[in-house]
């Protein structure tokens, strides 16, 4: 089991990036006919953000949640926060001038603590027809949790986590594109992602065995 961190630099990013480009498009191919499928928001945690300094991890009910407070308590802190972890308007995002506690903005920013902080983290609920979405594209066993994490810094940049099991998706592959025994020196699957090679060899063998079917 792997916390991975997609836009990182561990090679193993690459297959949690086909797994969340996977869960990304049975979210948009809606076939029931109804509307589509979206994750459901089971808990938030907003730091540093306007007046929140640490709102902590508030669990989200399936049904209803209340944000009750006094007036400047944070409440619409809360909803601005999470708005921008995936915003309408991508032009919307969180700038340390306007967003961070202006009491620690001199003294964070001088100590360089302002581009890593994390105003925002939520945690979803992977639901049914996305977890058939990632078997149907890697096969049994490659997901092991039912949730998945999402997170934006100060800096832009987004962090998606998600328990995956390398192992046994390499395996899948392998057996799915029947590859051949050249490739066994790069088996466990470890030395094979720290190769770097892995998605050129994936990629040829594609093209392989499309050559052999026509």
């Amino acid at each position: 089991m792997n916390e991975l961190a997609h836009g990182g630099s561990d090679s193993n990013c690459g297959t949690f990036a086909l797994l969340t480009d996977t869960i990304h498009t049975s979210q948009a191919n809606d076939n029931s006919g109804g509307r589509m499928n979206i994750m459901r928001l089971k808990s938030v945690r907003v730091q540093l953000f306007r007046n929140v300094v640490d709102s902590e991890e508030i669990d989200i009910d399936p049904q209803v949640t209340c944000f009750v407070g006094k007036n400047e308590s944070g409440k619409t802190a809360l909803l601005n926060a999470l708005y921008r972890l995936n915003p309408v308007h991508t032009s919307t995002t969180f700038q340390a001038s306007k967003d961070y506690p202006r009491w620690r903005l001199s003294k964070d920013r001088k100590a360089g603590d302002i581009d890593d902080a994390v105003p925002v983290a939520a945690v979803f609920h992977i639901e049914e027809a996305d977890r058939d979405a990632v078997v149907d594209a890697f096969g049994e066993g490659v997901l092991t949790a039912d949730t998945f994490a999402v997170s934006k810094s100060y800096s832009g940049d987004s962090i998606l986590e998600c328990s995956v099991d390398h192992e046994r998706a390499l395996k899948n592959v392998f057996e799915t594109l029947e590859t051949p025994k050249c490739y066994a020196k790069y088996w466990p699957a470890k030395a094979w992602l720290e190769s770097k090679s892995w998605p050129t060899d994936l990629s040829h063998r594609k093209t392989e065995i499309g050559a052999q079917r026509i």
